[in-house]
């Protein structure tokens, strides 16, 4: 049926699922950590024992001043398997993308071995590691690539899959011996592009995609092609609800009467395209 009534819609795709409470950003993205802005939607996963050492935001031994995010070991507190996740907010690679820096230095008197781990992963799906669908390591810093001096270096050039899931950036601290092997760690300078040879953005000089717009009940998306979603995001970027595209015909009409007055964003994804588009509801 070519009309789709937005709360049938929610319920059936699992509106608000925990992969989609998590903020959307879009790309490129950086994060220094230094304002809330930069800090804003990342997320601390605690998949181990909860212990005194986390994820926490320093202000001191960043690599651009002011700030950097940190993890430390706990002291003689009897914690054994600390495995501490901190997680960027999501982002679409529909064509995949580029891991262009992330800027680490460790300290401390101990090295990562047996059950250890610090590293970078592309985490697929939903933002708490524990509930998603696929992890990739992008980097593990172990044995020559862990070096307990206080320097910072860079990792930068890692490509990134494509995926039709939202996508995070999670930054992993296991420490099997969480009580008595010190491991200190900071990271600092987060930047992810996608890659755009096959993502198609309107502009001023295309026609529509969506009308009525402004509208007070019903839109009608106009796609390229038959089935997709689209990700419905209010004007803050909090996503808000995600509907199917019509798998048999290229307009999909939809009712935002449950919705409350003001603007919106649609992200429509097919394929390899993307389509963002601004809506006012009345």
């Amino acid at each position: 049926m070519k009309s789709i009534l937005l709360t049938i819609l929610c319920i059936i795709a699992g509106c608000l699922t925990s992969a989609l409470q998590a903020q959307v950003v879009s790309l490129p993205y950086y994060s220094g950590f230094d304002s809330a802005a930069e800090r804003n939607g990342w997320a601390v996963y605690r998949l181990g024992d909860a212990a005194l050492g986390n994820w926490s935001i320093a202000n001191i031994n960043s690599f651009s001043a002011p700030s950097c995010i940190s993890h430390d070991y706990s002291p003689s507190s009897g914690a054994n398997v600390v495995d501490d996740w901190y997680v960027s907010p999501g982002f679409l690679l529909p064509s995949g993308g580029m891991l262009d820096s992330v800027r680490y230095a460790f300290s401390g008197f101990s090295v990562p071995t047996t059950g250890d781990t610090i590293g970078v992963y592309l985490i697929i799906g939903n933002q708490d590691p524990a509930a998603a669908s696929g992890i990739i390591e992008l980097a593990e810093f172990r044995d020559a690539e862990y070096q307990a001096d206080n320097v910072y270096r860079l990792l930068s050039g890692i490509a990134l899959p494509p995926t039709n899931d939202l996508a995070f950036i999670g930054l992993r601290y296991r420490n099997a011996e969480a009580s008595s092997r010190w491991l200190y760690v900071r990271f600092d300078n987060i930047a992810v592009r996608e890659s755009t040879t096959s993502i198609h953005r309107p502009d001023n000089g295309k026609p529509k995609v969506i009308y009525p717009n402004p509208t007070n009940d019903e839109v009608t998306i106009l796609h390229q092609q038959t089935g997709g979603t689209v990700f419905f995001y209010d004007q803050t970027g909090i996503p808000l609800c995600q509907y199917a595209l019509s798998n048999s015909e290229t307009s999909t009409t939809l009712s935002l009467s449950q919705w409350p007055q003001g603007i919106y964003r649609l992200v429509i994804q097919q394929q390899n395209q993307i389509e963002s588009v601004s809506l006012s509801r009345m």
